[in-house]
């Protein structure tokens, strides 16, 4: 499988299905609580690095810039509390 996406929740079950193919759906709880977490780590990392060249910007009075990194950290800050909420739901641990 390349790629997988949960279908639905039941039970307290994930199915996975590849996008190659919908005939081969299986359950890995593991594996969706691993992609969660190892998704929720790359976001932080984003949302930090956002953060760290708005304030550069910021000092620059780079107003444009700055306000372009705002919104792609408070898209990141939207994707990790996404993610959290995933997290509880399937109990991942993040971090």
């Amino acid at each position: 499988m390349l790629v997988i996406w949960p279908l639905f929740q039941r039970a307290g079950t994930v199915l996975y299905c590849s996008t190659l193919s919908n005939a081969v759906c299986v359950d890995h709880r593991e594996s969706f609580q691993f992609y969660i977490a190892q998704d929720a780590h790359f976001l932080a990392v984003f949302a930090s690095s956002y953060a760290a060249a708005e304030r550069k910007a910021s000092r620059l009075d780079d107003k444009s810039v700055a306000a372009q990194l705002s919104t792609l950290h408070e898209g990141v800050a939207k994707e990790l509390e996404m993610h959290g909420s995933y997290a509880k739901v399937w109990h991942a641990t993040l971090w």
